[in-house]
């Protein structure tokens, strides 16, 4: 927001709640969604993104899972249908509070819509629980996000959720051959097109923090055509030398106690580069 200080407690919650909605993506391992990995390989051979250079088996992977996802699992919801009549033209009535269940799952807030032929009301529960939006099947792009990032991860991918402060949510994934992080926006079914959003939408990004189980980062770079313009005039929200002081503090912190020597030098290799 405009009126944040740099460095304020405005700016670190931010970041914090950041940390806290991707929490749930990280307590889910494989185990969880063992035959996922089948379902994404029954899909199409085909994919219109795979480009003709030699692709690793997990590349091509990722790439078919992103269309499966896109075209076969999930669904964009502006608004529900009527829950009694199915009419699919209801109308906002404002926000409600979310029901325990519905607090359970991560909603923090929940839609309301009313139906002009029958009357009744029907809920949207905003679930940042991925694993609740595996039954759900539906949302906007942060549900694409959170469940396609789980999804990633249940197939033995490091995957981070990254999270544009002007309002899109989408996903990066390590590419081991490549050894680089990729670009994958579920909702679009695309993969490595950094630019999409300002050069292909017009957005004025200012600041891109992934979310991993590793690290917290500010990968704001890879997404903007002049990165020396980015920060000139559109990084005022908070202080560079706190975002980076900050990021790192998480980086540390996810990585304390729970990784071997090998596993922290891989990690170092990748932030080096």
């Amino acid at each position: 927001r405009p009126d944040a200080a740099p460095g304020s407690a405005a700016s670190a919650a931010r970041t914090s709640g950041r940390c806290a909605t991707f929490r749930t993506l990280l307590m889910w391992k494989s185990t969880a969604l063992g035959g996922m990995a089948a379902a994404s390989d029954a899909a199409s051979d085909g994919d219109a993104g795979v480009k003709p250079k030699p692709l690793s088996r997990e590349d091509a992977m990722l790439l078919r899972t992103l269309r499966w996802f896109k075209l076969e699992f999930f669904t964009w919801c502006d608004k529900p249908k009527c829950k009694t009549c199915s009419n699919a033209d209801v109308r906002h009535e404002g926000m409600a509070e979310p029901t325990p269940d519905e607090h359970a799952h991560g909603a923090g807030r929940v839609e309301t819509y009313r139906c002009p032929l029958c009357s009744a009301v029907t809920r949207f529960p905003r679930y940042n629980d991925a694993v609740k939006l595996l039954e759900t099947r539906t949302g906007r792009c942060g549900e694409w996000a959170n469940a396609f990032t789980l999804i990633c991860r249940s197939l033995g991918y490091d995957a981070r959720w990254c999270m544009d402060w002007t309002d899109h949510v989408w996903t990066e994934v390590w590419s081991v051959s490549q050894r680089r992080w990729l670009h994958c926006d579920s909702c679009e079914n695309v993969c490595d097109k950094p630019l999409l959003y300002e050069v292909g939408w017009g957005k004025k990004l200012s600041y891109v923090v992934g979310f991993g189980a590793d690290d917290v980062v500010d990968v704001t770079r890879r997404y903007v055509a002049d990165y020396a313009r980015c920060l000139r005039e559109r990084r005022g929200e908070c202080d560079e030398a706190w975002l980076a002081q900050t990021t790192r503090g998480l980086t540390d912190r996810l990585r304390a106690g729970r990784l071997n020597p090998d596993e922290l030098d891989e990690l170092r290799r990748r932030d080096a580069g």
